[in-house]
């Protein structure tokens, strides 16, 4: 399906984006131990990136999908791996580049998940599991967003007042 073809179905399903950290599981039979979260505004949509080397992943045993969600008019929660997933055929048209852009820039919302696919079972699944991956995440984007920290990075000449 193009990106011109998605982009037309989201908006007549009414699509819009998710708020950032909401937490939700898999709606399909046999896959309600699965789990996603919405992820904070400009997150890297890449589970290796060593950001989330901070992330205690132990009870979920790890991410294993990235990839958008919407939610339609009717309440329905719909997710997708659009450009990131491995098989997706790279676009070059510009008019498939735009629809895309306007895919991502207003309908969906980036997301990670995790799956129960593990000779032992997870600790926490589904919407637990969720639950606990948004406060992981949180955490992460306090700790990144700290402005002590930031001013601690800033190193020169301190003042603590100014003569002209």
């Amino acid at each position: 399906m193009k990106y011109t073809e998605i982009l037309n179905e989201l908006k007549k399903r009414g699509a819009s984006k998710i708020k950032p950290l909401t937490p939700f599981a898999d709606w399909h039979e046999g896959k309600e131990d699965n789990g996603f979260v919405v992820l904070p505004d400009g997150f890297p949509v890449n589970y290796l990136d060593p950001i989330y080397k901070a992330i205690n992943l132990q009870p979920i045993w790890g991410l294993t999908y990235e990839g958008y969600a919407w939610i339609d008019a009717e309440g329905n929660i719909g997710k997708a791996r659009l450009d990131l997933d491995p098989r997706a055929v790279p676009q070059f048209e510009m008019e498939q580049l735009q629809a895309l852009k306007e895919i991502k820039e207003n309908y969906v919302s980036p997301i990670f998940g995790f799956d129960n696919n593990h000779i032992e079972p997870i600790e926490l699944k589904g919407i637990e599991g969720a639950r606990y991956l948004a406060t992981q995440l949180r955490q992460l984007e306090a700790d990144l967003n700290n402005p002590l920290d930031k001013q601690e990075q800033k190193k020169g000449t301190y003042y603590d007042s100014f003569t002209l």
